[in-house]
């Protein structure tokens, strides 16, 4: 019976049979018509700058007119406040079942599930805490909250970050473009020799 490690591992054989394959092509294409090769190799070289698209993403800055008015800091405060307290308070007063007796009672898998479970509880005590202090910087401190607002608010470009990104390397296309048959040779020896071994392997397998 072929399980699915073999399965998997026959269908890999078979996608580097035809890369290789694919690389033999290439090679004797580069012999026998070396400049239509190239051609079709340029072609495929075609690049597509991506700083375009990066640009139109990021000239929409956060608006500068962001602040609350006064009844909507108020509105917000007070709903920030009073369901942060009151869904921390809940949140701690739920009785627990001591792990021990779930490890004696349920077995290992209901004591991890517990666990998991008393984590994410946890998470989402300290989310309400976070909740009711933002409520009183929003209803006692404005001040406070406005600056903490405008460092939130700071725009961060990630163009520079990925500029390097879209420099093309192309001393590779430029040996082969100088020396194309020596170039299809070379790929197209390997590339055999690589079909072969990924042959070899996939029919001993079976």
């Amino acid at each position: 019976m072929t399980t699915l490690r073999e399965v998997l591992v026959q269908s890999l054989l078979i996608v580097l049979i035809l890369g290789s394959s694919a690389g033999v092509a290439t090679g004797i294409a580069l012999l026998v018509r070396a400049q239509a090769a190239l051609a079709f190799l340029r072609r495929m070289n075609r690049w597509v700058d991506n700083r375009i698209d990066e640009k139109a993403r990021e000239e929409h800055p956060v608006a500068a007119t962001t602040a609350l008015s006064a009844p909507q800091r108020r509105l917000a405060g007070t709903v920030f406040t009073l369901g942060g307290a009151y869904s921390a308070v809940m949140l701690l007063t739920t009785p627990k079942i001591p792990a021990v007796t779930l490890l004696q009672a349920r077995g290992v898998l209901w004591t991890i599930s517990f666990f998991l479970a008393d984590v994410l509880r946890w998470m989402l005590i300290v989310g309400c805490a976070a909740a009711t202090v933002v409520g009183v910087l929003l209803l006692f401190f404005p001040a406070a909250w406005a600056r903490i607002e405008a460092g939130a608010n700071r725009w961060h470009s990630t163009r520079g970050v990925f500029a390097r990104a879209d420099v093309m390397h192309t001393t590779l296309d430029q040996w082969i473009e100088r020396s194309p048959r020596l170039a299809g040779a070379l790929v197209a020896v390997f590339s055999m020799v690589a079909v072969a071994a990924f042959a070899i392997l996939l029919l001993w397998r079976k």
